[in-house]
């Protein structure tokens, strides 16, 4: 299955969801938004997720859960209620080249065994950038190691950068060096404040390759339809229980 260009949004419960073992999924240079839960679930699964825009869902922008390895790659995270791209138990996704702005909770949750390899991703102006840890789950795979550490990455205006939950009371302040590559600079978008989370031609962050280089417009070329009107709520939640009855 390929989806390319298209407005996925103002879903019930999930714009996509993909099932055990579809493994040829590609999602590009969509608008995902507006979900009560989340914009995109794959359960495992392995799609991939390209140069898209996942904002304003109620829950998480992407939820990845079990044995996975998708490539999340060049997308912009942009004010999900709870988090942009949660990986629950076996995750190894590849999350590449991501910019994660704004989110309401977290940027990027890593829980339980899942190890993915977080490369290359702006974590900007988010409450967490990075949280992971224990869940409390029967699951075999609840259990986390050691933190999975993120490599050649910006974090700039986060309240934490990251922490990591080791059992259910005990939560660590996980300090980033700048010996794996970590960078705690301005990214200097163009300008966040209208939502252009691009970076200009002399960036240094743009030349080392670092985060979504150029997301496609916010703007849809479709205006909002009837039978979207009559079901959302008002204002910018998408929470499952302001939604209208149509």
């Amino acid at each position: 299955m390929q989806i390319r260009d298209c407005d996925i949004r103002n879903c019930h419960y999930a714009g996509v969801r993909i099932r055990k073992g579809n493994n040829d999924t590609l999602i590009e240079r969509c608008r995902v938004s507006g979900a009560a839960w989340h914009g995109i679930r794959y359960d495992d699964a392995s799609p991939d997720i390209l140069n898209n825009i996942i904002f304003g869902n109620a829950r998480m922008g992407v939820h990845a859960s079990g044995q996975t390895r998708a490539t999340v790659a060049n997308n912009l995270f942009y004010a999900n209620d709870m988090c942009g791209l949660a990986c629950w138990f076996r995750n190894q996704d590849l999350v590449l080249n991501n910019t994660f702005a704004e989110n309401e909770r977290s940027a990027l949750e890593i829980l339980g065994a899942s190890k993915p390899a977080v490369h290359k991703n702006i974590f900007y102006a988010n409450p967490t950038g990075i949280s992971g840890g224990y869940i409390n789950d029967d699951s075999p795979f609840a259990q986390s190691g050691a933190p999975v550490l993120p490599r050649g990455c910006l974090f700039w205006a986060n309240e934490c950068n990251m922490q990591w939950r080791i059992d259910p009371n005990t939560t660590e302040t996980i300090t980033l060096e700048d010996d794996i590559g970590t960078r705690h600079v301005d990214p200097e978008f163009v300008s966040a404040a209208p939502k252009d989370f691009s970076l200009p031609a002399d960036s240094p962050v743009r030349r080392n390759e670092i985060g979504a280089l150029d997301p496609i417009p916010f703007a849809s070329p479709w205006p909002l339809q009837p039978e979207e009107i009559t079901i959302i709520p008002d204002g910018d939640t998408r929470d499952y229980r302001r939604w209208k009855t149509p």
